[in-house]
């Protein structure tokens, strides 16, 4: 990957890995399902809800239900191996080809005479909610797109 001009950061388990993550935003997350000190889908799963990264997993299960049962929990790609390294360089260049961000909507929306500030009216919901500003939980941001919900919702 370096050899094809990406900047490289490589772990051996995943606890290194997400300690890094505090310090590093990754674009691309290649994960071997085979780790030792956790299961790699549930790594997968946690990657997809956490961070806004591209997750490509990188495996010898080879069986269609691994696969699947991958790209439900998150991940944009399964890469089985054996495999051709120019093809996890073209495979990641495609994705991150497709993963641009849109440009950037108005925070502001303007409709029949009517003004809506959406970025005022989520912090007024994140401050009745309790939510940090710097820190949301309930409310996050997902910068070139908008927002997300990551709350339980129970419907009566």
């Amino acid at each position: 990957l370096e050899e094809a001009g990406f900047d490289t950061l490589s772990f051996g388990r995943a606890r290194a890995f997400e300690a890094a993550l505090a310090t590093h935003t990754p674009d691309v997350c290649l994960v071997d399902l085979s780790l030792p000190d956790t299961d790699g889908l549930t790594l997968v799963h946690r990657l997809a809800l956490e961070q806004g990264a591209i997750v490509i997993i990188i495996s010898g299960r080879a069986q269609v239900q691994d696969r699947v049962t991958g790209l439900e929990l998150g991940a944009d790609d399964y890469i089985i191996k054996p495999f051709d390294p120019a093809e996890v360089v073209a495979r990641i260049r495609a994705r991150l080809r497709s993963a641009k961000p849109t440009p950037q909507a108005g925070t502001t929306a303007r409709f029949n005479g009517w003004t809506a500030h959406f970025d005022r009216y989520v912090l007024q919901l994140r401050t009745q909610l309790g939510e940090d500003p710097k820190n949301p939980q309930l409310i996050k941001t997902i910068y070139g797109a908008g927002y997300i919900f990551l709350g339980d919702v129970n419907w009566d």
